[in-house]
C-alpha cells in the first residue's frame, strides 16, 4: 500500500524548474497523495497547492527559513515526503507502513555522521505534523545556518527527550532513500543524477 490520505508531497524549488516538475509528475504518476505543495517562484505543476516564495539567494539559509518557518501552515497531512527535482521514486511497492513510526527519515552522507544516526541534507525526507511543530520551538527556530542539518543532529538531544521526535536511523534510512553506499535495489526513492542514470 502506498500513502494517500495521510501524506503529502512537498518540494521548495526557484531554480531548476523544469526539472522539479518532471519529478513532481514523476511522483504523482505512481502514488496518489492526500496533496501536493509547491513552494516556488512559479506555479511548478497546475493543479498542486502552489505558495509563492521569493528566489532563494542563500540556498542553506533561505532554504532552512522556509522549511523551519514557512512550511508547517500549509500542511494538511500528518506527514510529508520532501523532495527535490533530483530525487525520484524508485519502486513504490517498496513503500511500508513502518515509515509511520518516525517523525523524520532521509538520506544517509556517510562521511558527515559520527554515529548511527541520520544527518538532514533534505535530497528527501519524510517528516510528520510533529517535527514540524517542534522545529518552530525558540531553542530550534533561533538556529538560522544550514537549519536542517542542526535540526536532526545537532539539536538529536531536544528533539528526542524535549518534543519525543522519532529520528530514523541507518537501516531505515537506507529503506526509504538510495543517495549514497551500495544499491541492493531495496530503496523506495532515489536521489542524486548519479543514481538516476544507474536505476533508470
Amino acid at each position: 500500500m502506498t500513502p494517500s490520505s495521510s501524506v503529502s508531497l512537498v518540494i521548495l524549488e526557484t531554480r531548476y524548474h523544469d526539472l522539479a516538475t518532471l519529478a513532481l509528475q514523476h511522483w504523482t504518476r505512481r502514488i496518489n497523495f492526500n496533496e501536493v505543495i509547491v513552494f516556488s517562484d512559479k506555479n511548478l505543476l497546475p493543479g498542486s497547492k502552489w505558495v509563492p516564495v521569493n528566489p532563494l539567494l542563500d540556498e542553506n539559509k533561505d532554504y532552512g527559513d522556509i522549511l523551519v518557518r514557512g512550511m508547517w501552515p500549509f500542511l494538511k497531512s500528518d506527514y510529508m515526503i520532501l523532495i527535490n527535482w533530483d530525487t525520484l521514486l524508485r519502486d513504490q511497492s517498496r513503500w511500508t507502513e513502518e515509515f509511520f513510526d518516525y517523525d523524520y527519515i532521509g538520506s544517509m552522507w556517510p562521511w558527515q555522521a559520527p554515529h548511527s544516526d541520520n544527518t538532514d541534507h533534505c535530497g528527501i525526507s519524510w517528516r510528520s505534523r510533529k517535527l514540524l511543530n517542534a522545529m518552530r520551538y525558540p531553542a530550534v527556530e533561533s538556529i538560522t545556518d544550514a537549519v536542517p542539518y542542526h535540526v536532526s543532529h545537532h539539536m538529536e538531544k531536544i528533539m528526542r527527550e524535549t518534543f519525543g521526535i522519532r529520528i530514523s536511523e541507518q537501516d531505515m534510512d537506507h529503506r526509504f532513500v538510495l543517495e549514497f553506499g551500495q544499491d541492493d535495489g531495496t530503496s523506495f526513492a532515489v536521489r542524486g543524477l548519479w543514481n538516476i542514470i544507474n536505476v533508470f
